[in-house]
C-alpha cells in the first residue's frame, strides 16, 4: 500500500469506522428487521468524539477484501486500532503506523520501508463530522434504494442477519449490490458489515468486524508526545530503526531518503 493507496483506504474507512460509531448499547430492537437497522442509524446523530484528552475513542476492527477468483489482486485482511484523544490521532495496523498532533501527521510503512509527513489540514472532530454528514448522504440513499432481502437468526450464537437487496433500478448508483449487517440482539450492536460488490467488480466482497468500540476509552500514557518523534530524532534526521527508510515529506514538497 503507498501513500495514494492509504489515503484512498482512509476515505473507504471513513465509512466503515462511522458505521462503526453506529454502535450503541442503548438503542432497543424493534419492529422489523429493517427498523432495527434504521434505528442505530438514526442514533448515530447523536454520537460525538470526547472532547478532553483525558478520554478517548478506541475502535479496534478487522478488514477483510476478498477479490474475485479472475482477479490480479489478492485478498487482505487486517486488524487494526484507531484511538482519537482530542486532536492526537493513532492508526496502528501491520501496514502502517499512523500518528497525529494538532500540526503534523506521520505515517510509517515498515513493509514498504517509508515514512510520510504532513502537514495537518483538518482536525479530527472537523474531519469526523464531515465523514457523519458523506455516511448520512451514502446511507440515507441506501435505505431508499434497497429493500429487505433476508433476515435470519444465527442459532449458534445468537446473532441475527439481516441483508439488504439494491433495487435493480438503483443499482448503477452503486459498486455493491447487496448490505450485510450481523447484530447481536442481546447487546443491541452490530458485529460486522460486509459490502457485496456487483459481478462486473474486480472486488467480490468487503467486511468489517469490530471487535472494540469505546467512546470513553482511557489516554494512552504517552498521548502526550509528539507526532514528529516516532520519525524524526532531536537533529531532524529520521530515528535510527528508521534510518533505512525512505522519507517522503509533504510539508512542503519535498521527497528525501535519508
Amino acid at each position: 500500500m503507498n501513500y495514494r493507496q492509504y489515503e484512498r483506504f482512509k476515505l473507504t474507512l471513513a465509512v466503515f469506522l462511522l458505521l462503526g460509531g453506529l454502535l450503541n448499547p442503548s438503542v432497543m430492537f424493534a419492529g422489523d428487521c429493517l427498523d432495527e437497522v434504521k434505528t442505530i442509524y438514526q442514533s448515530w446523530n447523536a454520537m460525538q468524539l470526547p472532547d478532553s484528552d483525558d478520554e478517548c475513542y478506541h475502535l479496534k476492527y478487522s478488514y477483510a477484501i476478498d477479490y474475485r477468483a479472475s482477479s490480479d489482486f489478492q485478498s487482505s485482511f487486517q486488524t487494526t486500532e484507531v484511538t482519537i484523544c482530542g486532536d492526537k490521532v493513532r492508526i496502528e495496523s501491520d501496514d502502517l503506523r499512523s500518528y497525529q498532533d494538532e500540526e503534523n501527521a506521520v505515517v510509517i510503512m515498515p513493509r514498504r520501508k517509508s515514512v510520510f509527513i504532513r502537514a495537518v489540514t483538518m482536525q479530527p472532530h472537523q474531519a469526523y463530522r464531515e465523514n457523519l454528514n458523506l455516511l448520512n448522504r451514502v446511507l440515507g440513499g441506501l435505505f431508499d434504494d434497497a429493500t429487505l432481502l433476508t433476515c435470519s437468526e444465527l442459532s449458534d450464537d445468537g446473532l441475527r442477519q439481516v441483508a439488504l437487496s439494491i433495487k435493480a433500478e438503483r443499482q448503477h448508483f452503486y459498486p455493491f449490490s447487496e448490505v450485510r449487517f450481523l447484530l447481536d440482539p442481546a447487546n443491541k450492536v452490530f458485529r460486522e458489515i460486509s459490502l457485496l460488490y456487483r459481478s462486473d467488480s474486480e472486488i467480490e466482497r468487503v467486511t468489517m468486524r469490530y471487535h472494540d468500540v469505546n467512546f470513553t476509552a482511557a489516554a494512552p500514557a504517552d498521548i502526550d508526545r509528539r507526532a514528529l518523534s516516532f520519525a524524526l530524532s532531536d537533529d531532524k534526521r529520521l530515528r535510527k530503526a528508521l534510518r533505512h527508510f525512505r522519507l517522503v515529506d509533504i510539508r512542503d514538497d519535498r521527497d528525501n531518503a535519508d
